[in-house]
């Protein structure tokens, strides 16, 4: 009989066992990666291996002679394993014969020159294992550049949101005193929520500013904030307001979150404008879910109510047109509920978060 046989379709099998060894000794010589044949010596109160063998790549890799490390302890080869505890790992490994992989072992192999490994244990008879390793040096100096990359990107980043908030914080600055030689009481009042609509952007640039996320902002956090920030800038006495909140916790990036935070400064200014009443405490509510792949978001206050026969939709009032407009900017279907009070009903798709970040939207409230 012929001493390769095969089957249709399958790959030839070698029968002869001399031929199989041979095969076996090119493949481990010619292996891209370091092989080496390790035998434990299980001494009590201590893990001994030593080398009995290894392919060209692994004296290649250690920059040392075949000769020069035959016979030599693991931790002669790798003096760093016994600090981390290596042999101890490696003897767990024998004995429950399971793989054993571990990366960023910096060694001095060859010597002066620091290099970092990635290696496999893979348990073998009669006390042996083979230890695979290959050096992914110039791979973990690669991924260090990205990450010093990005540091800086973020650093840039982060400077930007800085300034972009200092200089509406300059604009605003300059609204207020500019108010302050308007004679016009209209004039000054515009000027006054101007102000709010640049404090409430403003201030999503200080958040992701001082974040550890430069990109995305938790809505509740920034909802809370701004609501604080609009009642100080009112002539309510903050005891005489209360909001409640029922948000999700949810990240949303500034293309969204800009929107937002102009529709909720809309509303809430018209509520401490027009829905309180002396001796009567303001309840505004701020509702925001997701589902169903849609965000629902409710703003609403417990005042008299906008005027029933208004047409709310068509009326020239610049608050309510912006909400309109901000709205059909996030692709959202609002509707305005006057039964108890005013409260605004909008529909959004809930927008994609930016790939670095993306948390989703848990089902806890806070």
């Amino acid at each position: 009989m012929d001493k390769n046989t095969s089957t249709p379709g399958k790959m030839s099998i070698v029968d002869d066992t001399g031929e199989q060894l041979r095969l076996y000794a090119d493949i481990v010589c010619n292996m891209p990666v370091g092989m080496m044949i390790y035998h434990w010596e299980d001494c009590p109160g201590d893990h001994a291996f030593f080398l009995t063998a290894l392919n060209p790549k692994a004296s290649t890799l250690l920059g040392s002679r075949e000769s020069d490390l035959i016979g030599k302890s693991m931790e002669e080869i790798f003096p760093s394993f016994r600090s981390k505890g290596i042999p101890q790992a490696v003897a767990h490994s024998i004995q429950k014969n399971k793989l054993l992989q571990f990366d960023d072992i910096a060694s001095e192999t060859p010597p002066g020159k620091k290099s970092c490994f990635s290696y496999q244990v893979i348990p073998l008879p009669q006390h042996h294992a083979a230890l695979l390793f290959e050096d992914i040096t110039e791979r973990k100096q690669m991924e260090e550049a990205i990450r010093q990359s990005l540091k800086e990107k973020e650093l840039l980043l982060r400077e930007i949101h800085h300034r972009v908030k200092n200089n509406l914080a300059m604009v605003s600055s300059l609204l207020n005193i500019q108010s302050g030689y308007l004679k016009d009481n209209q004039a000054r009042a515009a000027f006054a929520e101007s102000r709010k609509r640049i404090n409430s952007i403003a201030l999503i640039h200080e958040k992701l500013y001082r974040s550890s996320d430069i990109v995305n902002i938790e809505l509740n956090q920034y909802i809370h904030d701004l609501s604080q920030a609009l009642i100080k800038s009112s002539s309510i006495p903050p005891d005489n307001v209360e909001f409640r909140l029922e948000i999700e916790k949810t990240y949303f990036d500034a293309d969204f979150t800009i929107p937002i935070g102009l529709i909720l400064t809309e509303i809430i200014t018209n509520s401490l404008k027009y829905a309180y009443r002396d001796q009567k405490k303001l309840i505004i509510h701020i509702g925001l879910k997701s589902e169903n792949g849609f965000i629902h978001f409710f703003a609403g206050d417990n005042g008299p109510g906008i005027d029933r026969n208004l047409d709310w939709r068509s009326t020239e009032t610049l608050g309510i047109q912006l909400i309109i407009l901000l709205a059909e900017q996030l692709d959202g279907k609002i509707q305005l509920d006057r039964e108890n009070g005013t409260a605004f009903r909008i529909v959004f798709p809930i927008p994609s978060l930016n790939p670095a970040k993306k948390r989703g939207h848990s089902n806890g409230k806070n």
